[in-house]
């Protein structure tokens, strides 16, 4: 759930540094199977990588200002409108964007269709969240959601604007065009919402950020892409199009729900079941973990869509990537989610003062620390295996994820239903457990579907789960001995340590990790070179 700017590099720099070719309206993006598919990919990871610091920073430090000026009652408030939003925005895009990066390489006329079906769309979802608001703020049990679900309901028809423009990009893995709109779009949104904020607009300082934030996007989006949808007269066969992208789409859309239900249901219980401040703590809990082991794997999953999207027709190239894929994002995610559950305390003290340590609740408090160590855990188990779930769309198959995300609706929504009643430390702990049994289950399905041994998926876990243990060996005691320290010097020390641990320990398990690192870098700078000249 995103309270704050998401990841996006300066517009003036990307202008005077082009590396996209011109498009127009009967090229949308050029030919993607020239050239070096591996450098390509490379490329494209290294400037989503970008995206990541540049945006990633901003939303941090964003998210760490607000933390210190907004309450636990504001977040709750927002998340309440942002829960409504994360689940209606699929049926909004109806997997359109998804279509356009898998279809559009072989019909490029379908672009436009997409583009006029996804303004029609959001119009209509726009219309729908206003209706609806106050149902939903009668469900929550809080009057004041009506307002603000309206409000952000007009993000709908913003963002149908520049989707097309930005599922272009992705085709083509143009992720320095992508990484410029995000970048513009995270800044300028961060100044405007903390602006707000410190003028005491409260939650609306939320809402009207997230709202100006598209509507950047959106622009900016068409800046950097030249290419133009042909007017609605001008089409021919737009009702086919439409079938075949709506046709591809609807199993997107099937996937993105089922996965929302999965993400977001946790908030939905803890709003509705225990209460706005408590969702609003439990949302800061998972905002800061998500900021880190989120986004790296969002670095990923941009990339390895369009990637395996492009090797459907070679399975073993595909195979190679994927583990190759699996490899690289887990030697960052597992000391990234494991050192944060360690370092939750002074972490929280950091970046969001201590009042988020015990926030009035009833006739008690509640604390950000704990769920956010579990929290950090369960974001780990799941992005070790996410990528997995690309490689299935890539290969045409989405109806597989949609099985998936079926079973495991099943399984973890009854077991969060019963977690909740233990406040907000039991739905994390809960999340955790659950999230490492499903990741495992993914492990043993995608070995049958993809045709790879389970040892040779398993692999690309191996030496990063074997040097995080180390580092939380060395660290955990560590965080206990020096617990009395100021909480900035426990989270350098913390930090220092563990990083040296885990670096060192891999190193010593697996030198050739870290030269496939190391070359893979090589290789989108090679490739960054190779454009810009």
């Amino acid at each position: 759930m995103t309270l704050t700017p998401e990841p996006t590099a300066p517009l003036e720099e990307a202008k005077a540094q082009p590396t996209d070719p011109p498009a127009d309206s009967t090229d949308i993006g050029g030919d993607t199977a020239a050239g070096d598919l591996t450098a390509r990919s490379s490329s494209g990871t290294m400037w989503t990588g970008v995206s990541l610091v540049a945006g990633k920073g901003i939303v941090a430090v964003s998210t760490i200002v607000l933390g210190r000026v907004l309450d636990a009652q504001v977040f709750g408030l927002f998340g309440i409108g942002l829960l409504v939003i994360g689940y209606l925005q699929f049926l909004n895009d109806f997997g359109i964007a998804s279509a356009v990066i898998n279809l559009t390489g072989k019909d490029r006329r379908l672009a436009s269709v997409a583009f006029w079906l996804n303004i029609g769309l959001g119009v209509a979802m726009t219309a729908i969240t206003w209706l609806a608001a106050p149902l939903i703020a009668d469900f929550f049990k809080e009057e004041s959601a009506t307002a603000i679900v309206r409000g952000l309901g007009f993000v709908f028809l913003i963002r149908s604007v520049g989707a097309v423009h930005d599922a272009l990009l992705k085709r083509d893995l143009k992720m320095r065009s992508v990484t410029v709109a995000e970048t513009v779009t995270a800044f300028s949104k961060a100044l405007l919402t903390i602006g707000l904020a410190l003028f005491g607009f409260g939650v609306w300082s939320l809402v009207w950020g997230h709202l100006v934030g598209a509507l950047l996007g959106s622009i900016v989006f068409w800046l950097v892409n030249p290419w133009r949808p042909d007017r609605l007269s001008a089409m021919s066969n737009p009702v086919d199009g439409t079938r075949r992208l709506v046709g591809f789409g609807s199993q997107m859309t099937l996937i993105d729900i089922l996965g929302a239900i999965n993400k977001n249901v946790d908030y939905l219980l803890i709003g509705r079941g225990i209460g706005t401040v408590a969702l609003g703590v439990y949302t800061m809990a998972f905002r800061l973990p998500e900021l880190l082991i989120d986004g790296i794997n969002l670095v990923a999953a941009k990339v390895a869509f369009p990637l395996f999207s492009q090797l459907q027709d070679d399975k073993e190239k595909g195979k190679l990537a994927l583990a190759k894929m699996l490899r690289l994002v887990s030697v960052i995610v597992v000391p990234a989610g494991v050192g944060m559950a360690i370092v939750a305390d002074p972490l929280v003290r950091v970046a969001l003062g201590d009042k988020w340590l015990e926030v009035p609740f009833g006739d008690g408090v509640i604390s950000t620390v704990e769920p956010l160590r579990w929290l950090a855990l369960a974001l780990t188990a799941t992005a070790l295996t996410k990528n997995i779930g690309d490689l299935y769309k890539g290969y045409g198959r989405p109806g597989l994820l949609n099985i998936i995300g079926v079973v495991r609706a099943l399984f973890v929504v009854p077991i969060l239903i019963v977690a909740v009643r233990y406040g907000i430390a039991g739905v994390a702990i809960a999340q955790a457990v659950t999230a490492t049994i499903v990741s495992m289950a993914q492990v043993v399905i995608a070995s049958r579907v993809i045709g790879m041994r389970i040892g040779d998926l398993v692999s690309p876990y191996r030496t990063p789960l074997m040097a995080g243990a180390v580092m939380a060996a060395v660290t955990w005691p560590m965080a206990a001995m020096i617990s009395s320290w100021n909480p900035l010097v426990q989270l350098a020390v913390l930090a220092l340590t563990g990083a040296a641990t885990y670096g060192g320990t891999t190193y010593l398990l697996d030198r050739e990790l870290v030269e496939e690192g190391l070359t893979f870098v090589k290789a989108g700078v090679g490739q960054q070179a190779k454009v810009a000249s």
